[in-house]
C-alpha cells in the first residue's frame, strides 16, 4: 500500500492500473474488461492444487477402468521437480503433471503393461516416481 501526498492510501492494484493505462495504447487498454490481481500463492496452495488434478486424472483412469491410488509423497516430488515456481504460481504444475506422471501412464497403456482391471500405485522413489501395476485378481504387484 502506498500513500499519496494527500494522505489517501493508493492500493497496490491501483498503481498498478495506472502504470498499464500509461504504457499501454487506448486502443489496447480499452479492451480490457477487467483487471484482476492475485496474491502468489504459496507452495501450500499449488500442493492443493496438485491434489485436485490428480484426483481429476484418477477419476478419469477410474472411468476407463483402472483404479490409481497415489501416495501423498508424490505431490512433494511433484513441487521439487518443477511444479512449483514463485512467480508462476500452479501454471508449472499442469506440465509436471503431465510429464511425471500422465506421460508414464500413457506409455504403460500402449505397451499393453496396464490394462482394465488393473491398479496402479504411484510413489515417491529414490529417483523420482515409481508406478506399480497390481493385477485386481492377484494383488501382485508387477512393476512398471
Amino acid at each position: 500500500m502506498v500513500t499519496s501526498a494527500r494522505t489517501k492510501p493508493v492500493s497496490d492494484a491501483d498503481v498498478a492500473t495506472q502504470a498499464a493505462k500509461a504504457q499501454l495504447p487506448p486502443e489496447l487498454y480499452n479492451r480490457l474488461d477487467e483487471v484482476m490481481f492475485y496474491a502468489p500463492l504459496g507452495r501450500d496452495h499449488v500442493a492443493a492444487v496438485a491434489d485436485r488434478m490428480l484426483r481429476q486424472l484418477r477419476g478419469t483412469l477410474e472411468k476407463r477402468g483402472v483404479h490409481v491410488e497415489i501416495d501423498a509423497s508424490v505431490v512433494d516430488v511433484l513441487l521439487e521437480q518443477g511444479g512449483y515456481d514463485v512467480e508462476m504460481g500452479a501454471r508449472p504444475m499442469r506440465r509436471t503433471i503431465v510429464r511425471m506422471i500422465e506421460a508414464p501412464i500413457a506409455d504403460l497403456i500402449l505397451n499393453g503393461e496396464l490394462n482394465q482391471g488393473a491398479v496402479l500405485l504411484i510413489c515417491a522413489g529414490e529417483d523420482g516416481l515409481v508406478f506399480d501395476i497390481v493385477d485386481r485378481v492377484s494383488r501382485l504387484p508387477r512393476h512398471g
